[in-house]
């Protein structure tokens, strides 16, 4: 998330030792059905931003919680699966880096001043915004070296591509940006300061957390198809199927399921206080939701959003990625 726009880091601090509490409270309420077993597939990878290192979690193997922590150089932000291989972008750290299988090491790094954020990956190329140099950089993933540098708008804070267009939020100018195969640039306005950006068939969606807006587009023209408003500081907005997304309300302890077909809120899941990372298993037959005040990272079933347990990660866990 952006920096300025973050709860005081004091003031969270503070409500770190009643967390526990917390949790007890949730654990009894609905963080897990003992009628409903855990995930059992695949290894989630989880940014712990504070703890400024990345977790690995076996789920194949659930008396052994957390196979691996490796530190890094600054705050992971973004995370990006490529070959069984984790790739992340390192705000403070100025790095991309390139992560082993095993999170038992870093395999490439490459310096990016201006503060590296958005990530995604498109033809084989590293896409990484810099919210302070005002660009869009591309990253070859056989050289690992900068191939060339774009300008964008004010803290260009999230990028995703569909492999023809590349879709960058100009976050502090509050727009949507689309750079075309031939380099055309085409915006849209969002709502009031857009954080993440995620594509699901026809559509593009911003997270807009100042407006507590949900902004969806239509992919091939960036004309606005509908823009609801869910409260509660959207933060991060990612795909839990091929007609919906799922929106982090980072202020309102909730997840909104939106139906895309229908353009309206489905269901708004109750989760842990300042809700971040969102992400699916290999078959898609759960989520997961990262809590950074608590440290954990919670599971659900998919389609239906019951809770299905949860796991202690590192210290304030942002971006997760799950891994066949």
């Amino acid at each position: 998330m952006i920096p300025a726009s973050k709860l005081n880091r004091a003031s969270t601090l503070a409500t770190l030792p009643i967390m526990a509490l917390v949790i007890l409270f949730f654990s009894r309420a609905d963080l897990g059905n003992r009628d409903i077993e855990p995930p059992s597939e695949g290894r989630l990878f989880v940014a712990n931003l504070r703890g400024e290192s990345l977790s690995l979690f076996d789920l194949t193997a659930p008396e052994q919680p957390e196979v691996a922590r490796l530190a890094l150089a600054g705050p992971p932000h973004e995370l990006v699966a490529i070959d069984g291989r984790i790739y992340a972008t390192l705000g403070r750290g100025q790095e991309l880096v390139e992560v082993s299988p095993g999170a038992t090491g870093i395999l490439r790094a490459l310096r990016l001043d201006g503060d590296p954020h958005g990530l995604a990956e498109g033809g084989g190329t590293l896409l990484v915004t810099l919210d302070r140099a005002k660009a869009l950089v591309r990253v070859p993933l056989d050289s690992f070296a900068e191939a060339g540098r774009e300008a964008a708008g004010d803290t260009p804070h999230a990028v995703a591509t569909d492999g023809t267009g590349i879709f960058v939020t100009d976050s502090r100018d509050n727009r949507l940006r689309r750079i075309g195969p031939g380099g055309e640039v085409t915006f849209a306005e969002t709502g009031a300061l857009p954080e993440s950006v995620a594509i699901v068939g026809e559509y593009v969606v911003t997270a807009d957390a100042d407006g507590g807006t949900v902004s969806i587009y239509r992919r091939a023209d960036l004309s606005l198809a509908k823009r609801i408003t869910v409260g509660g500081r959207p933060s991060r907005v990612a795909a839990t199927g091929s007609a919906q997304v799922a929106v982090s309300l980072n202020a309102g302890a909730r997840v909104a399921v939106i139906d895309l077909k229908g353009l309206r809120v489905k269901r708004e899941v109750r989760v842990l206080p300042l809700p971040d990372g969102i992400c699916t298993s290999p078959s898609n037959d759960y989520a997961a939701v990262t809590s950074n005040a608590t440290n954990t990272v919670q599971y659900f079933t998919l389609p239906d959003w019951h809770a299905a347990g949860f796991r202690e990660t590192g210290d304030g866990p942002g971006a997760c990625a799950w891994l066949p």
